[in-house]
Formats: structure tokens, sequence, C-alpha cells
């Protein structure tokens, strides 16, 4: 992995011991919620963590590797249940502009009724710009991909390597990276109070989480998108030559 990739979480180490980050970077998690190797399971590519929608979940202390300017944040989800009210399932969370610790400064919220959006935290009482929603079902995988320029000063989100939705020209303070939060899967912080601790959470299986302090192109997403739905198609064999 190089340089760009700020984090890298393939989500197949038993939950008990650190959850391993493969990039330079070393953002190496925690999970809560006394999950174990019971909730490591065959998932998109090789293993997985099922999370419970109870208490479940992980999270990644603050670094200044996972505030970029510039993102690329992807991840493998499957939903496994309906949401009880709008939550994060993948997120670098923050405080909002009023204080509350429910802000998000990029990531993927899932609302009640399944649909899914890209989120970019903004300093003001609107609290965040949207791009684009997808309405997932339940029990199918989703290759979930959000992205922020800083020059372009744009927001996109992608679901199986397909633009879903843009935003632009987005708030002067889009991604506010305001006091240290963690950064966290399959659960986030909702309504008002200092609490950094997440209250609500999502049944689901997450798989391959990746922050990048640089924007993907579309073609370099839906190909990312297409070699890891099915890697049998990027190979092809020919017949086997005799040797001389």
């Amino acid at each position: 992995w190089d340089d760009p990739y700020r984090a890298v979480w393939h989500l197949q180490d038993n939950p008990v011991s650190p959850i391993q980050d493969s990039s330079t970077y070393l953002n190496e998690g925690a999970a809560y919620g006394g999950m174990n190797i019971g909730n490591v399971i065959p998932a998109k590519l090789g293993d997985g963590l099922q999370f419970d929608g109870v208490d479940d979940y992980v999270g990644v202390p603050d670094s200044s590797s996972l505030c970029p300017t510039d993102v690329t944040l992807s991840g493998w989800y499957k939903p496994l249940g309906p949401c009880g009210y709008p939550m994060y399932v993948i997120s670098k969370a923050s405080f909002d502009h009023w204080g509350n610790a429910d802000g998000h400064s990029y990531g993927f919220m899932i609302e009640q009724d399944n649909s899914l959006k890209g989120i970019f935290e903004r300093d003001d009482s609107q609290q965040y710009d949207i791009a684009g929603t997808f309405y997932t079902s339940l029990n199918q995988w989703y290759h979930l991909t959000l992205t922020y320029s800083d020059s372009a000063n744009v927001g996109c989100l992608y679901v199986n390597g397909v633009l879903q939705g843009t935003v632009g020209p987005c708030h002067s303070t889009v991604l506010w990276y305001h006091q240290p939060w963690d950064f966290l899967i399959g659960a986030s912080r909702q309504s008002t109070g200092s609490s950094k601790i997440p209250n609500y959470f999502q049944n689901c299986v997450v798989d391959e989480v990746h922050v990048l302090n640089m924007v993907k192109t579309n073609g370099w997403i839906a190909t990312e998108y297409s070699n890891q739905n099915n890697p049998a198609s990027f190979m092809s064999f020919g017949v086997e030559e005799s040797g001389p």
C-alpha cells in the first residue's frame, strides 16, 4: 500500500486483539461490545467483521493521517437489519456546529428507509453537505466509495463503482475536523450532548475499509469494484506451453 493509503483495515483479525491497519500509518483500532472470534465471518474479500446492531463497533483513535484534505473512503457493506434511527456505518466522527458529539467529518449515513448517503460535515447550522442517495436491500453486498476534492470543492458518492450523486460547491468549512474523535465502523453517536460514546449500532457485515488522502477517478473506482466483485473476470489462462 503506497503513501496515499492512510488506513487499510482488512477486518479479518480476531477482534479481541487490535484491529490491524496494513498501511504504513499504523492506525490500529479496537473492537467494543464483547466482539470475539465469532464475529469474524466469511465476507466479500476473505473474512470480515459482523456487527450485532446492539453494542458492537470498531473505534480507531484520532490521528492527523485520518484527517486529509482530499479523501477517498471505501469499504464493503452488507446490511443485515434495518436502522431504527439515521446513523453512520463507516465515518470519521467529529463534534457538530453546536458542540454536540454527533458530527461526522466524512462518512456513509444510513437512514431508516435503508437509503445511504455520502456526508461531509460543515461548520454551520445546516451541519453537512450530502452527495447522492442509494437505496440498499438487506443481505446484499455493496461496495461504497466516497470522495472529496479540496481543489474542486466537490464530494461524490459511488455504489458498486457507479456514481450516485455529487455535491458542490460545498460549504467553505466542509470536512470539518472539530476536536479529536475516533474513526468508527459499525456505529455512530447521534443526538445532543458531548459524550463521544456511540449509541446507535448497525446490524451488518463490513469488509476491507480504506482511507486515502487523494481522490480516485471514476474509472479507477469502477475498476476496483469490478476486480473485487468478480476477480475471475480479470484473469484469463491460455493453453499451457511446452518447454524447449
